[in-house]
């Protein structure tokens, strides 16, 4: 007889029930004022990163360009050798085997340890792809593009085949281009092209979108 108390295991029950109840309720709290804080500022950047690597990549291509005429060969990045970001940013690997030959070797347009793509695959060291052709005026473009969150290039150099203008090239990058409002991992690729016209000045579409 227990004179309408509680049983002693009942009690127990009960308290052990309130305790999980709070811990789930903190956990809750964590997970949804402070993940998005921990978590959205780390995809922020890789954006950031991206535009401050098409900068010196850029950089690099025009000033090849003013030593030689015409942008680098394509196989120069697009056969980049892709390796380990520690072995990469060591020098435990030859640099033959992650340099970006022709704007490295004999003038250094470029540090090749700094070109890796943020948004190459984990424990990748790549750059981001390199798109080179030329338009019916008579100018000649080049186009850096990273794949983005998703991990997946939209933008392939044989679409890029039969366009002969400019206005056809801008429709064409801007189609593929990457919205960060689409959500987190959604489809499109960041993008950076050069546009050298024949009188020498140099138009630019910058297909990345900083938050």
């Amino acid at each position: 007889m227990n004179d309408g108390q509680p049983a002693e295991g009942t009690v127990s029950g009960r308290k052990v029930a309130v305790a999980i109840f709070l811990a789930l309720l903190v956990i809750a709290f964590a997970t949804y004022f402070l993940v998005p804080k921990l978590v959205i500022p780390y995809y922020a950047a890789k954006p950031a990163q991206t535009r401050q690597l098409f900068a010196g990549l850029s950089t690099a291509l025009l000033a090849y360009r003013t030593d030689h005429g015409a942008f680098p060969p394509e196989d120069d990045l697009t056969h980049y050798r892709k390796v380990s970001k520690n072995l990469a940013k060591s020098h435990s690997v030859g640099m033959s085997t992650y340099r970006a030959v022709v704007l490295t070797t004999p003038v250094a347009y470029l540090d090749p340890r700094t070109i890796s793509d943020p948004y190459a695959m984990p424990d990748q060291y790549a750059p981001p792809a390199y798109i080179r052709g030329t338009l019916k005026d008579g100018s000649e473009y080049a186009i850096l593009c990273s794949p983005g969150p998703n991990l997946t290039y939209e933008l392939r150099p044989p679409a890029f085949r039969l366009i002969h203008d400019r206005a056809s090239l801008a429709a064409a990058l801007a189609s593929h281009q990457y919205d960060p409002t689409n959500g987190a991992r959604s489809h499109g690729d960041f993008y950076h092209a050069l546009i050298a016209r024949p009188d020498s000045s140099v138009d630019r579409l910058d297909g990345v979108i900083v938050h």
